[in-house]
């Protein structure tokens, strides 16, 4: 499975905070993900309890891919 991470930092300015997305679309350009974050930042709804903006400048946009290797499957 990949996952689109987003990358902001805080209004304290110390701290990174994530937003993952599943099953994104991977073609995506680095323009599209700049203005998608740039949305998010405008909502100004996601507040952590110290009552702070948790998105307030993009740091970075990877794609996070995850593989599973089955040890055993109890039958």
């Amino acid at each position: 499975m990949k996952q689109l991470d987003l990358a902001f930092t805080d209004e304290s300015g110390k701290s990174k905070t994530h937003f993952r997305l599943d099953d994104a679309n991977e073609a995506l350009t680095a323009t599209t993900v700049a203005e998608l974050m740039q949305k998010l930042i405008a909502l100004e709804i996601f507040i952590n309890k110290k009552g702070q903006k948790m998105f307030v400048a993009p740091v970075a946009a990877r794609y996070i891919e995850t593989h599973e290797t089955p040890i055993f499957t109890a039958e």
